[in-house]
């Protein structure tokens, strides 16, 4: 007997007509006469077949429950909240708490929460709120689909960046409930590492990958780095083009967070 579908979420709805979009934008005579374009209308092709398998996998039902069902001996009980208990858990380590360092946050198994504004935002005022508390010095940052670059120091990183991972973790999973989007939440409920027993849901994979700023041509090189991501991805022409970073910051324009201007 043939299970119903259930109803698709805004993460799927999302990723499947942002590849559509960014697919079929690239189309036409001017792409084909530009070898640059050619290979962005590639990049975008895949990323349209990814958003459509994302899109998709709802109406195999019986198929997706496989995929998706919790090993026999896990625990799903507790609070729902994530909560960075180490850094410890990677080759990456924070040993100068103090120093600047480059820093990423990645979703779970690469979901791309951050195709929804609303999740984007969560991630912005956490780091307008440390910014205004005093609780870290912000250089640089970026928002990309399923991962966050930033550039920060403080006087305690390693409990900042703690404190701004279980915070924004938390805050997703209960903009994901108030919606009602289970397919979302089974997917942070699946691939939810095997030592959080007593957490039902994973939002960040485990770890920041800390970098120490060493010196200003690394500070330079990091922050370049950061502003180009969206234009690596092929999404947009220019860094400042891209609203969640703080590219425009650093050309004097107003951002959607505070940053210090360091270079």
């Amino acid at each position: 007997m043939r299970h119903a579908a259930e109803p698709r979420d805004e993460l799927q709805e999302s990723t499947l007509f942002r590849g559509i979009y960014l697919y079929y934008s690239l189309r036409g005579s001017a792409a084909q006469r530009d070898p640059t374009r050619l290979c962005r209308m590639t990049s975008m092709k895949i990323r349209f077949y990814q958003g459509a398998y994302l899109y998709w996998q709802e109406a195999l039902p019986l198929h997706h429950a496989r995929c998706v069902a919790p090993p026999r001996n896990a625990t799903r009980c507790g609070s729902a909240a994530e909560s960075e208990s180490t850094m410890g858990r990677t080759r990456y380590k924070i040993y100068d708490k103090e120093a600047a360092h480059f820093l990423t946050a990645t979703i779970v198994n690469w979901i791309p929460l951050f195709s929804n504004p609303d999740h984007a935002q969560i991630i912005l005022d956490a780091l307008r709120y440390l910014v205004e508390q005093k609780r870290w010095t912000l250089y640089a940052y970026v928002i990309m689909e399923n991962h966050v670059h930033w550039i920060a120091s403080a006087p305690d990183l390693v409990r900042e960046v703690r404190s701004f991972k279980s915070f924004t973790a938390r805050s997703i999973i209960n903009a994901l409930q108030e919606r009602n989007a289970q397919w979302t939440l089974r997917q942070l409920a699946h691939h939810r590492s095997a030592q959080r027993k007593k957490q039902r849901y994973q939002v960040w994979q485990e770890g920041s990958q800390p970098k120490e700023i060493q010196g200003e041509a690394m500070l330079r090189q990091k922050i370049e780095y950061v502003h180009h991501n969206p234009v690596r991805r092929g999404y947009v022409d220019e860094p400042t083009h891209w609203r969640y970073s703080s590219a425009r910051n650093y050309v004097g324009e107003p951002g959607l967070a505070p940053v210090t201007i360091a270079l």
